[in-house]
Parts: structure tokens; sequence; C-alpha cells
């Protein structure tokens, strides 16, 4: 078995080698927490993730789309009371 370390140096190298595939799968330490926040949450809004974050809600909502576009959240679009679009973003099942 290979130790956190040698992993790490090991995505690093496949990074460089496969950049777009790579940067397709990998989360950040940043996203892997927004990851588990949506998970222990059941779901969010970009305003719920905003509010607990403290960040403008345009900033949380691209955070969430970064993960649905990698394929780690679902989400479901809703017309929010203002009229608008809003999507609720859950873990994939």
């Amino acid at each position: 078995m290979y130790n956190i370390e040698e992993k790490r140096k090991m995505i690093r190298r496949l990074m460089v080698d496969l950049p777009s595939a790579v940067r397709d799968i990998y989360l950040t330490k940043h996203q892997i927490k927004l990851f588990d926040e949506v998970q222990n949450n059941g779901g969010l809004y970009a305003r719920n993730l905003a509010k607990s974050r403290g960040c403008s809600i345009q900033n949380a909502s691209g955070q969430l789309a970064r993960l649905f576009e990698k394929e780690y959240l679902d989400r479901q679009e809703r017309i929010s009371t203002t009229g608008g679009i809003e999507y609720f973003y859950r873990v994939c099942v």
C-alpha cells in the first residue's frame, strides 16, 4: 500500500501528465469540505451555503455548480419566490 504522501505525489504527477482528465475528477480540500456540507445537510441551495459561509450567493452558486459539473452533485431546478430559477444541490446517489 502507498502512504498518503506517495498518493499525493502520484496524483500530482498525473495532473501534469493528464491534466484535463484528472482535473475533471480531482477535488480540492475546499471542494471536499463543500461536498461534506451538502451531504451532511441532505442538500443545499446556494443561498443557504452563502449564509453559512458568509460569501455571496453567486460565489456559492459557482462552487456548487463546479461539483455538479464534476458529477459529484445532482441538482433540481426550482422557481424561486422572486420568480428566478434556483437550484437545489444534493449528493449523487
